[in-house]
């Protein structure tokens, strides 16, 4: 998961050498499409798993706090040039916070 979600300081490296950050992002989300979206829907259409997802393999499969994750190395592979403001770190509590309310206390059904 740490290593997937460190894309965001590549991104911002490649950015500067491309003169363009919309090129780069274009390349990104041009993947994650590919392999996020079409390539799965196609396994899962050919295995007859489209309809068999449940409940815990969902929120394991969603929890991580990835842009958290992502955060943390930008600012470690960049550090700021100004002392990070402390509510930052309130930010990400109630981030994480709230992300694990939305998966605990979703509606059934």
């Amino acid at each position: 998961m740490l290593a997937w979600r460190i894309y965001g300081p590549i991104l911002h490296t490649g950015e500067g050498k491309r003169g363009n950050p919309m090129k780069a992002l274009r390349c990104v989300g041009g993947a994650y499409f590919l392999l996020g979206v079409l390539v799965p829907v196609r396994q899962l259409q050919s295995s007859g798993g489209m309809g068999t997802f449940d409940r815990t393999g969902m929120i394991n499969a969603s929890i991580g706090g990835a842009p958290l994750i992502n955060v943390l190395c930008t600012m470690y592979l960049h550090p700021p040039e100004t002392k990070v403001n402390p509510l930052l770190w309130l930010g990400y509590v109630i981030t994480a916070g709230g992300a694990a309310m939305v998966f605990y206390f979703k509606p059934k059904g």
